[in-house]
């Protein structure tokens, strides 16, 4: 199903489904912590508390500095996907960020990447790597972390650099658990759309997922199967698997963190404990804080805990999702529609100059570097000049009238010929080298002018939006000319990306 095919009547029955109208404001609130209600959020929670009002939800996991620019995107996607329900159904939509910190990817948590003043990319990495198997929840930003994530922020560019920096210095302090300053990083937006927090390690440690945790888990083979056989269609179809298929599409945590659940014989292994299939589902049901979803089951919980009628994914989300209509249709949950978050690609107005001098386009640049490179070389470099022999065959072309009018005249004069030959070698040589000189330089400009772009719009052979964290941009920008130009995605359908040009407030280098 698609966002444009959810109607009043499947608002109407995903209404009366989730948690409480109570126990979702509890959540919401306990996500928001200190942070004060906008305007918009306290009427996006006052339209939560509504039993006929629907959700339309995103998320992300935990990411340094706000996380990858998309995760913004994806704020201001939902909250466009909520106003279209809304218009499009008549009952009540309310946009919801579902932050994922139930994983143990610490690595991809605590990294980021910031362009630096040079066009070099630079990345931040703060985590030591220690406890590799504990939960991004239960993390907590020590001494030593807090000084490397300050020490990293004087990267930052821009006429708001310093603000940003303070910000992200009070955001990323010592003792704050790495949810929360993600959480933080992200406030300023999350309270200008009216988009409400939900930690799902919330909902996990406080177990409101065991009724449909127990429920999966008496279901899990025929899932597993369904699963599976959705899997090998799309593969048959030519196209690629997101994810892989555990036996057993559930985590375990112990002392020593997140574990697999691995079939074994008559019953299941979680590290060195074997225990029976009744054994396991006795455990769901006294600990289910312990049971953690992996990819697979993480939507089918959110979706289960949430009235959703529409789930705003990223292109690698879409692709695994699409691995699980029939897993919902066997436990009995009613999938959401799936729509693509829309994207965009940022560049200030500085960059927008270079691109033109370039004498191409954007497009031209959102490649990877070395065929750029390659490219730029083939326009500029030994191409434009002769080569030796075709050299030498002009100056002795030019030339042989004399050296045959010397041989008839007074072959003495040949010796003078040959020095007028010499002379013009010389001469040519010299002009070469200056034509090579102007050349290189040339293409250093050129090179160093199409470095800083394909730096901005497509850093490390990668969309822009995949590489740098939101606080890069807000120290370009500013949190109100950067929320400004995310608004410019609302006034596209959802879905696309657009490349959009800052208009003021441009770095200072």
């Amino acid at each position: 199903m698609k966002l444009q095919d959810v109607d009043r009547s499947f608002c109407e029955v995903r209404a009366r489904q989730g948690a409480s109208r109570s126990r979702l404001t509890d959540l919401v609130r306990s996500a928001l912590g200190q942070t004060a209600l906008s305007d918009a959020l306290q009427h996006a929670l006052k339209v939560l508390q509504t039993p006929t009002s629907v959700v339309a939800v995103t998320g992300q996991q935990v990411g340094l500095f706000g996380g990858p620019m998309y995760t913004t995107y994806k704020i201001r996607s939902v909250a466009q996907a909520a106003v279209q329900i809304t218009e499009q159904t008549g009952v009540p939509c309310v946009p919801v960020f579902w932050i994922e910190d139930n994983d143990h990817d610490a690595g991809e948590a605590m990294t980021a990447h910031l362009l630096k003043a040079t066009h070099d990319i630079v990345t931040i990495k703060p985590w030591d790597g220690s406890a590799p198997r504990q939960r991004v929840s239960s993390r907590i930003i020590d001494p030593l972390m807090q000084e490397s994530i300050h020490a990293s922020l004087t990267n930052l560019q821009g006429r708001y650099a310093d603000a940003t920096a303070a910000r992200m210095q009070g955001v990323y302090a010592d003792g704050v658990a790495w949810s929360e300053a993600f959480l933080a990083a992200l406030a300023p937006y999350l309270s200008r759309w009216g988009v409400l927090p939900i930690r799902a390690s919330q909902i996990i440690d406080a177990g409101l997922h065991g009724p449909v945790l127990q429920h999966l888990l008496a279901l899990n083979s025929s899932i597993v199967e369904r699963i599976r056989t959705t899997s090998e269609a799309i593969v048959e179809n030519g196209e690629h698997v997101q994810a892989v298929v555990p036996d057993i599409p559930w985590m375990y945590t112990t002392s020593e963190g997140r574990q697999r659940i691995e079939q074994a014989d008559h019953g299941v292994r979680i590290a060195d404990t074997l225990w029976s299939s009744d054994e396991l589902l006795e455990h769901s049901r006294r600990n289910p804080e312990r049971f953690t979803p992996t990819v697979l089951t993480r939507p089918m919980v959110q979706d289960a805990i949430l009235p959703t009628v529409v789930s705003v994914l990223g292109a690698a989300e879409l692709a695994y999702h699409r691995q699980l209509p029939d897993a919902y249709d066997c436990a009995g949950l009613a999938m959401p529609a799936l729509q693509q978050r829309s994207g965009m690609t940022l560049i200030t107005a500085k960059t927008q100059r270079n691109i033109i001098k370039s004498g191409h386009d954007i497009g031209w640049f959102q490649r990877p570097w070395q065929q750029i490179e390659h490219n730029i070389a083939s326009e500029l470099t030994n191409d434009l000049m002769p080569e030796i022999e075709v050299q030498r065959l002009f100056i002795d072309s030019a030339l042989k009238p004399y050296r045959d009018a010397a041989e008839h005249i007074d072959p003495t004069l040949i010796a003078t010929v040959n020095a007028q030959k010499a002379g013009m070698e010389t001469s040519l040589e010299v002009l070469e080298g200056k034509l090579r000189s102007a050349a290189k330089k040339k293409n250093s400009v050129t090179l160093d002018r199409a470095h800083a772009v394909h730096a901005h719009v497509f850093p490390s052979d990668n969309l822009q939006e995949r590489v740098y964290p939101l606080a890069m941009w807000e120290s370009m920008l500013g949190i109100d000319e950067l929320a400004s130009l995310c608004d410019t995605i609302a006034a596209n359908e959802l879905g696309t990306h657009i490349m959009t040009q800052a208009t003021h407030n441009e770095p200072n280098n």
